[in-house]
């Protein structure tokens, strides 16, 4: 008799299979959450982004429209599917951005190599979030800033909104965008 070992997909080859899946559904998905719970947290994130900016998970690219014209942007993303849109997206509003297939986790890229990092309703996806947090840290330049917004607060802090939001309990909270030296 013989017997073939089963191989358990690794939880980042989940989550690539769980976003390529749903890419083509999620814009209309996730605009329902940003209009009703996480107002302005987009805004808030990439109006901050200075220089040459990173976006960690990128997705379709729902912040592309929102960052600084002067900015020089890069952006990761585990999912080709929801690449293509961001590409898409980019092509669209004219952006000149570097888009392109990474883990979080791993980063593709060079130490320091960036001003700013940003990272917006993420890390909740991302199998290893310290892992991700520590690759943000190491491409950060050491004036740099890191930006992130997630769904829920941190334990013991209480969750507030982006300037203008109405939804001070249910929006999407900035976690940090503070000097790479107290990056989350």
């Amino acid at each position: 008799m013989t017997s073939s070992a089963k191989t358990c997909p690794t939880p980042t080859a989940r989550q690539k299979r769980v976003w390529d899946k749903s890419a083509s559904g999620y814009d209309k998905q996730i605009a329902f959450f940003e209009k009703n719970w996480f107002t302005g947290g987009r805004e808030w994130l990439a109006e901050r982004a200075r220089g040459r900016v990173l976006e960690v998970a990128v997705g379709t690219g729902r912040n592309l429209p929102h960052y600084p014209a002067d900015v020089t942007g890069t952006g990761t993303e585990l999912s080709p599917a929801m690449l293509a849109i961001a590409r898409q997206r980019a092509a669209g509003l004219g952006r000149n951005a570097d888009l392109h297939e990474g883990d979080a986790e791993h980063l593709p890229l060079g130490d320091s190599a960036f001003d700013t990092v940003v990272c917006a309703l993420s890390l909740c996806t991302i199998p290893s979030p310290a892992a991700a947090v520590g690759e943000m840290r190491r491409v950060l330049a050491p004036a740099g800033a890191c930006g992130c917004s997630t769904t829920s607060a941190a334990p013991g802090r209480r969750s507030t909104p982006p300037s203008g939001s109405s939804n001070a309990s249910r929006s999407a909270r900035p976690v940090s965008t503070s000097p790479a030296a107290s990056c989350p």
